[in-house]
């Protein structure tokens, strides 16, 4: 019976590892998503006369 509580805490162990990387990785992936759709809303800075070409 041991074995197998022992079995069991290893399993469940890899499996909340396993799962707190994955969880991580799409927390990550989310943060640079947001990051480009606000990026990508601000307005543009006004040009001054240097940017300028005539």
């Amino acid at each position: 019976m041991d074995r197998v509580d022992d079995t069991a805490d290893r399993v469940r162990s890899n499996v909340r590892a396993k799962t707190s990387q994955i969880i991580g990785l799409a927390r990550g992936l989310r943060v640079v998503i947001e990051g480009m759709l606000h990026f990508g809303s601000r307005p543009k800075p006004p040009a001054d006369g240097a940017d300028r070409v005539m």
